[in-house]
Formats: C-alpha cells, sequence, structure tokens
C-alpha cells in the first residue's frame, strides 16, 4: 500500500500530488453548475470522465482508498444507480442493491468511519451521496414498476415520523434551498422532541453544527478534541444513526438513510471543506479585512477558475516528480537562476488564488504559491558573497522531502541549509532513514542563537527563501532576525495561529514547544500567527508594486491549512508600515488594507535593503511624532 485510506500519508510525494489533484477535480465538478456548458465545464467533464473510466480499471492497485470510493460514487450518482443489475432480475431487492452497491463502491464501510474526519479532509462523498439518492427516489417513483420488490417497499424511516417532524423536515428543506436555515431554537426543540425517524433527530443536531459555524464562528478543530462542541454534535449524529442501524439484523436502514426525505445527505454536504467560498467544519469562509477601519470588506482579488478549495495536504517521506507532469519536467517547471523582478512591475498579487497552488514536494500547496510570487519578484541580483544558485535555509526540516524547498533543492538546482533539532522524527511517524535527512544539520534554533548559526553554517547575507517553522517561537525568531538586520532573506514563510481572529495583535511568551501568533502582530516584526501547519511569505516591496509605495514591510497574502478557522490573508498594500521595537504603525489614513481568509499560506515582503535602511530612520521619527500627536485620538493603529 502507498498510500493511507484517506491519502494523508503517501511514501512518495507524487502520489500525493494525483490525489490532491484528483480531490480538487472532483470536488469541484461535483459541486459547479450541471447547466454550465462553458468549453472550460465540457473540458472538466471528459477530464472527470476519464477519471471515473480509470478508477473502474481491472487489476490496478489503486493507492488511495477514499479517491477510488468518491471516483466511484460518480458513475452512481450521475448514471443508473442500479446499473450492477446485470441481468435484469425483476426481483432485485433493497438487500441486493445495498449489497451491489457496496461492493462496488465501498459506500457503505466508508459510513461507518468518522463523519467528522470525512468532512475535514475535503473529499465531495456527502455530495455524491446525496446525487445518489436523488437517483434511488427517481427510480422509486418509476412507472410501470420495473423492481417491485424496490419500488413497493416503504422507507421505514419516514413512517415513524409525526406531524411535527414532518413541519421540522420542510422548514430544513427550505432552508437548504433558500440559504436561510432555521434559527437555532428550532433545531434545538426537534432535538428535544426527538424525531420518530432517527435520521429526523441526526438532521437537528447537524443542524445545531451548521448554526454554530456560519453564525457563531465555532468550528471543528482537532478531531483529538473531544470537548469540541461541532466536533461533539456530529459524532452524535453519526452515533444516532449507528444506534439505529444496529437494531437491524441487515444492510436495510442504509437503503432507508438512501431513500428518506429528510435532508441528511444536504446538510452532511453543507458542512463539508470543499469550498473556500462557504464556512465549513474547520475554518470559516474566505473574509476580507480593512486593518485601517477595522471592518469587514469585500475581497478584491480574483476568484479561481479551475480549484474551489485549497490543495489536500498531507505526509510523504521522498520527493518525486508527479506523473502528471510527464510533459512537463523539472527544467521547464524551475524557474532560471537569472530572473529578476521586472523594471515595471505589475499588481499581480490580485492573482494570488487556489489556481496557483501546486503540490509537488511540498506538505500543502506551497510549491505553486512560491514559484508563482518568484516569477514575479525574481531572485536577488548577484554579489561577490552571493552564490550562483537562488538560496534557501528553513528550519524545522526534519522531513527533508516535504518541505518547502524540497523540489528546489531535488530538481531545481538551489543550494541552502536545513536545520532540525531532531532530524527524521516527526509526531506523525519518524522517518530517520528518508533520503535528505543526512543533510539536515541538528541544531535547536532558537532567537538567541539563530544570527549565530547563520554565520556558522555561511549562510549569504542576502539570499532567496527562509522559511520558518518552529512550532512556537516562529514569531520571535522572526523577529531576532529583523532585529539584527544582517541578514536579508527575500522570501520569508512563517507559521502563523488562524485561529485568532484578524482583528487581535497576540502573540506567545518565548517558550518552547508547540506554534502561536497573530497576523496583525506578525506585522510588528514580519508576520505572526503559528499553529499549525500555515505559511506566510515576504518578498521585496519594489518587485510587488500594488499599486502605490508599501513602506518597509508590506503584508501581502497568506494562506493556511489547519485543523482551525481562517485561511488565505491579503493585505492589499497602503503606504508604508514602520518597524519598530514595540509593534508596527500603518500611517495610511485614505487607503485601505486587507486581510483575506482562505486556507494555507502567506505573503509578506520587506523592502530592498537601501530603502530599508532609509526609510527605517525616517519611519522611527515618524512613529514617535504620531504617537505624540494622533495616537490617543485613535486615527492611527499601533500594535502592542
Amino acid at each position: 500500500m502507498f498510500c493511507t485510506l484517506r491519502c494523508t500519508y503517501c511514501r512518495h510525494a507524487h502520489n500525493q500530488h494525483k490525489w490532491a489533484e484528483i480531490r480538487s477535480k472532483i470536488g469541484h465538478y461535483v459541486y459547479s453548475d450541471p447547466d454550465d456548458d462553458s468549453v472550460l465545464a465540457r473540458t472538466e467533464h471528459h477530464q472527470v470522465q476519464n477519471l471515473i473510466n480509470w478508477s473502474w480499471t481491472k487489476g490496478v492497485n489503486f493507492e488511495c482508498i477514499l479517491g477510488i470510493i468518491a471516483l466511484r460514487l460518480l458513475s452512481f450518482g450521475y448514471s443508473d444507480p442500479l446499473q450492477f443489475n446485470v441481468y435484469d432480475d425483476p426481483n432485485f431487492g433493497v438487500l441486493d442493491f445495498l449489497d451491489t452497491f457496496n461492493a462496488h463502491s465501498g459506500a457503505l464501510d466508508l459510513l461507518t468511519s468518522s463523519w467528522a474526519a470525512l468532512l475535514a479532509g475535503g473529499w465531495p462523498v456527502f455530495k455524491q451521496l446525496h446525487l445518489v439518492s436523488k437517483k434511488l427516489i427517481d427510480v422509486m417513483d418509476d412507472r410501470p414498476m420495473k423492481y417491485p420488490n424496490l419500488q413497493t417497499r416503504p422507507n421505514e424511516c419516514d413512517e415513524m415520523d409525526a406531524e411535527e417532524d414532518l413541519n421540522y423536515r420542510d422548514a430544513v428543506v427550505h432552508g437548504l434551498k433558500s440559504g436561510e436555515m432555521p434559527a437555532l431554537g428550532v433545531h434545538l426543540l426537534a432535538i428535544r422532541r426527538s424525531s420518530g425517524c432517527p435520521v429526523g433527530t441526526a438532521v437537528a443536531l447537524l443542524g445545531v453544527a451548521l448554526e454554530m459555524i456560519r453564525s457563531r464562528g465555532m468550528y471543528q478543530g482537532s478531531l483529538k478534541d473531544s470537548g469540541n462542541l461541532v466536533y461533539a454534535l456530529i459524532l452524535t449524529a453519526q452515533d444516532t444513526l449507528n444506534t439505529w442501524v444496529h437494531t437491524k439484523m441487515n444492510w436495510s436502514p442504509f437503503f432507508d438513510m438512501l431513500t428518506t426525505k429528510w435532508p441528511i445527505w444536504e446538510m452532511l454536504s453543507s458542512l463539508a471543506c470543499v469550498d473556500s467560498t462557504r464556512p465549513c467544519v474547520t475554518r470559516s469562509a474566505l473574509q476580507c479585512y480593512d486593518m485601517l477601519h477595522r471592518e469587514s470588506v469585500v475581497c478584491p482579488h480574483q476568484s479561481p477558475q479551475s480549484r474551489s478549495i485549497f490543495v489536500a495536504c498531507g505526509e510523504h517521506d521522498i520527493c518525486t516528480w508527479p506523473d502528471s507532469f510527464s510533459n512537463l519536467d523539472a527544467k521547464n517547471w524551475c524557474l532560471s537562476h537569472e530572473l529578476r523582478a521586472p523594471l515595471k512591475a505589475r499588481p499581480w498579487l490580485r492573482e494570488l488564488n487556489h489556481d496557483v497552488e501546486e503540490r509537488v514536494c511540498s506538505q500543502c500547496g506551497q510549491d505553486g504559491v512560491l514559484r508563482t510570487i518568484f516569477r514575479n519578484v525574481g531572485f536577488r541580483e548577484q554579489s561577490p558573497e552571493r552564490r550562483s544558485a537562488p538560496f534557501y535555509v528553513e528550519f524545522g526540516a526534519r522531513k527533508p522531502g516535504m518541505l518547502n524547498s524540497a523540489v528546489l533543492r531535488e530538481f531545481c538546482g538551489w543550494e541552502g541549509v536545513l536545520l532540525d533539532s531532531q532530524p527524521g522524527e516527526t509526531p506523525h511517524g519518524g522517518c530517520p532513514h528518508c533520503p535528505g535527512v543526512s543533510i539536515v544539520a541538528t541544531e535547536f534554533v532558537t532567537a538567541e542563537n539563530i544570527v549565530e548559526l547563520f554565520k556558522k553554517y555561511s549562510v549569504p547575507h542576502d539570499f532567496d527563501l527562509l522559511t520558518i517553522d518552529t512550532d512556537f517561537n516562529d514569531y520571535w525568531i522572526w523577529r531576532a532576525l529583523l532585529m539584527d538586520g544582517t541578514f536579508r532573506p527575500r522570501v520569508v514563510a512563517v507559521d502563523f495561529n488562524p485561529d485568532i481572529p484578524l482583528h487581535e495583535a497576540k502573540v506567545v511568551r518565548p517558550v518552547w514547544m508547540c506554534s502561536a501568533g497573530t497576523l496583525p502582530k506578525m506585522q510588528s516584526y514580519g508576520l505572526e500567527r503559528s499553529h499549525l501547519p500555515p505559511n506566510i511569505f515576504f518578498s521585496p516591496t519594489r518587485a510587488l508594486s500594488t499599486g502605490s509605495f508599501c513602506g518597509t514591510v508590506a503584508l501581502l497574502g497568506c494562506q493556511v491549512f489547519c485543523d482551525g478557522r481562517v485561511g488565505w490573508h491579503h493585505l492589499h498594500c497602503g503606504w508604508a508600515f514602520v518597524w519598530h521595537s514595540f509593534g508596527a504603525l500603518s500611517f495610511t489614513k485614505h487607503r485601505q488594507f486587507y486581510f483575506e481568509s482562505y486556507p494555507k499560506l502567506l505573503v509578506v515582503a520587506a523592502l530592498s535593503s537601501f530603502y530599508f535602511s532609509v526609510y527605517f530612520v525616517i519611519g522611527c521619527w515618524i512613529l514617535f511624532i504620531c504617537q505624540l500627536l494622533v495616537s490617543a485620538q485613535g486615527h492611527f493603529w499601533l500594535m502592542p
């Protein structure tokens, strides 16, 4: 077996890439407008059809079982769900259908696994089960009857409903269609009353979970957090149905679940993390926030065309080139080392969205985002002290094959330094003999020793990519580098904490273990917010050119994968951020700063070396004057 059941771990990166692409493609397809007849939609339909045909190929050792189930469910949801009654037997009954359905798709076995994990994983299985349910209900209504043993059987669950249950069911169905769900109290009353059909009670529990997510900003979090309310509601809904299923001696309750009038699959589909434009069990919808006026605003960036959600994240051991890139070798994918920032920059930041994400060897979609950033900002100019190839530094680097720098090192000819206190070891399974572990220098990185470590390993003063991932002290290490000023990386990726609201500036005290920090606080010395696997990227302001000058450091964008709340954050640059020992002061009064919540990475830009020194001095004086004159009046935002 090359991958785990849900493809959260694969031995080789090319398998992770393949299944991540399949998940993105079928998720976008299943949730797209069925009446869309554009060239792009027809192309997508052809690609999905080829994937479906491939999933039925005999003798193939499929690495990701969940991916195959998702593909095969398309055969049942978009065509005759009874197509496997090959003998056209008129006595074909409920148990016959369920046996063949599960034998060919594995869907019923999948439903006995954790719904919370399926919802968070981004595979659109619940939307597909909704499509299968619609097809089956249509078959039940066919006249004349072709399968009387199926079509004359009443739904045993629906028959248990009282009038109050039917009224609640109709209200939920109407709410799902109109977008205005019943109030929280209506769901709670349904739970207290306990519907005759257990599916109704499960729907009410999921209704409360959906209300918590959409209206209260509460999310599932880690699957290990048994005290989380949203997780508990989903778990209780599943347990409610499992208890009912176990009262029978066979599969028959699953048929009632597939043909019930209760919108169980639509509710689960509404909770699934398959589209970043709406909230789901683990994160909010994409958001934009005006940091100056402290209010939410309409997001100004371009919408993605081919991806509705972030590229799937997971772990692998070995960095390998994707099979689907057979016509695009590494030489063509990698950027030329001679690439420099264009003389006339264009405002490209608003083009950053899910479409630019690419997972070659990174843990999520960082490879594509970094490639896009460097394609627009170029590499540092050559200097006597600088090496010929682009240079990276990354820590922690426990698994070298799935780092931000992995594809750059293995296929693009970059040079660099990897540091970690425990090379080859991770909480999710160590890999002490994985390729590349031997080149990781064993160092315990802290804010106090980071500058000396860079000197020890001959890091160029001007280098191209720095990734900070120490799980807790990221902010303090980044701050220490900025305060020292000896080293000036062109692009910086830093972990941050997406669980904290965008308007709050917080940071943990410097301690060892875990990750924490917030985006506003990260602006203080470069960025901040760590916790789980999010990244932040900085890059030269002059090359970024959002249409106005951006001062010493400009926060440009961020994307985060996590068990928590938010993700992608863009700050559309106004005039300036000024570094000082207490935080960052925005002294623009008429331009807006936007943060967009999306899942998985972040971008920030540091001003080039010459202007950094000049504007730092000027900025400190402006800061001093502003603090004396107007900060008390609330015209400027000063982070503590």
